[in-house]
């Protein structure tokens, strides 16, 4: 693919995790989550046993052109009820008839019985099976590639799955501390309002309207918590077993794209693990049309075979050739091809559709990003004017000058203004990772890699910004 992959180190910890120099004891990362969701997916667990049953069709078709070695053993018990009534009926048989009289009568008189045990062993080779084989061979070794790449398609899919169960759990903990520093607020404005109550300076209308404030707040920070546990249990179904109450660490190494709307999407959709099972569902349909084909085809076989009767009497060796050779079926052969010819043709359109499909993903997913990185500039602007705003109507209300709906309503725009900018952060980050798996870019790998050259506590874009987390009148639980 004619891309050029950056990994950059993307903080998305947000305002819940300070930068550390290590991770804490019991911290999940992300690498550490995607491996246990690879490793519990019953997909994967599925995909093994198909590998292992294709693998087994290839060595079944191999073992079609070894020699084939049967040993026969059986016996033979005659009971004569009557001698004389079968020397009699045999009498038309001249010579044998009474040979066999002879020897029955000897050993009977009117009747008797005999047993006779019979061994064989024999020796087939096919010499020549219409190239049957061949094609044989081909479909089974697609099979065994395509079982190989749905397995590792099911690793992929279940990395994207968890790193988007982990942004989930980071973008609802972020919300939940940007609701507990509105708590934090509240009650410092409610404490000032009750203050300048007492002072005369102030009214018990204000009292009321941070109280409502207070209320308020607190209902959203009970809202955001549940989401959080909500988010936990979704990752932890994911990852196949529960997250507890490990903390999730702050520096993610996610996989950032260079690309652009002009790459090349023929080689973006080539590098699809949809489109690739789709090309050798191809190839084995292809070789079902050529296996049809062949089917009436003539076939040679030889056979080798060496028998005795009794304790040794009776031995012989048999040495034989066969051809067969369909010269008429009725049409059978005909209809296979037919019906296979248009499966092939049928695939051919899936694969157009995919390409077109999966084209119009890439694209989705680019522009996707680009709207992301728009909202977080404009989200970051919107939040330093609400910080200002807040900043000033606390003066304001200090100084007499204002009210305490003032300040109300610049921290309800600065709240709202916090959560559009952790919102659009994490959207980014969603969109780096759906591009990434538009383009794919195998996750687990590219963060494993980057995990392994990142230094702990880096990051390129914290949550823990200045814009979230200055030491800034509106986050102080200090009085105005």
């Amino acid at each position: 693919m004619n891309l050029r992959l950056t990994l950059t180190a993307l903080a998305l910890a947000g305002v819940v995790c300070a930068p550390s120099s290590a991770y804490a004891a019991g911290t999940l990362g992300l690498g550490e989550a995607i491996a246990i969701a690879q490793r519990n997916n019953l997909s994967v667990a599925a995909s093994d046993a198909k590998i292992a049953q294709a693998k087994s069709q290839i060595n079944q078709t191999y073992a079609g052109l070894y020699p084939q070695l049967t040993l026969t053993s059986s016996a033979v018990n005659y009971n004569i009820i009557d001698s004389n009534a079968l020397i009699g009926g045999l009498g038309g048989m001249g010579g044998l008839g009474g040979g066999l009289g002879g020897g029955l009568s000897g050993a009977t008189g009117m009747g008797g019985s005999f047993g006779l045990i019979q061994n064989s062993l024999s020796v087939s080779q096919v010499l020549f099976d219409g190239f049957q084989t061949a094609s044989a061979l081909k479909i089974a070794d697609a099979s065994v590639k395509m079982s190989e790449l749905d397995r590792s398609n099911q690793l992929r899919k279940s990395a994207y799955d968890t790193a988007r169960g982990y942004l989930q759990v980071l973008k609802a903990s972020s919300l939940r501390e940007v609701a507990l520093r509105a708590v934090e607020q509240s009650q410092s404005h409610l404490e000032v309002a009750r203050i300048k109550e007492r002072a005369g300076t102030g009214t018990r209308f204000d009292v009321l309207q941070a109280e409502a404030q207070l209320a308020n707040v607190q209902g959203q920070l009970r809202s955001v918590t549940n989401t959080v546990e909500l988010a936990r249990l979704s990752l932890g179904t994911t990852m196949g077993e529960p997250v507890g109450d490990r903390r999730l660490a702050p520096d993610l190494a996610l996989p950032r794209l260079e690309a652009t709307m002009d790459l090349n999407l023929q080689d973006a959709v080539e590098n699809r693990p949809e489109f690739q099972t789709l090309v050798l569902k191809r190839r084995i349909d292809e070789a079902t049309v050529d296996l049809n084909r062949k089917a009436n085809l003539p076939k040679a076989q030889a056979q080798a075979q060496y028998s005795q009767q009794g304790l040794g009497t009776g031995r012989n060796f048999m040495l034989m050739a066969g051809l067969s050779w369909t010269v008429l079926d009725w049409g059978k052969a005909e209809a296979k091809v037919s019906a296979s010819t248009l499966d092939l043709a049928q695939t051919d359109l899936s694969i157009e559709s995919a390409r077109r499909n999966l084209s119009m993903d890439v694209q989705s997913s680019l522009l996707n990003r680009q709207d992301a990185r728009d909202r977080v500039a404009i989200a970051q602007k919107g939040l330093q004017v609400s910080q200002e705003s807040h900043r000033m109507s606390q003066v304001r209300y200090s100084a007499g000058v204002g009210t305490g709906y003032e300040v109300i309503d610049a921290q309800t725009q600065l709240v709202q203004a916090q959560n559009n900018y952790v919102q659009a952060t994490y959207d980014l980050q969603s969109a780096e990772v759906g591009l990434a798996q538009a383009l794919g870019v195998d996750l687990s790998e590219a963060v494993n890699r980057k995990s392994a050259a990142q230094p702990k506590g880096s990051s390129e874009l914290s949550m823990n910004s200045p814009e979230l987390s200055k030491n800034s009148p509106e986050l102080s639980k200090k009085g105005y």
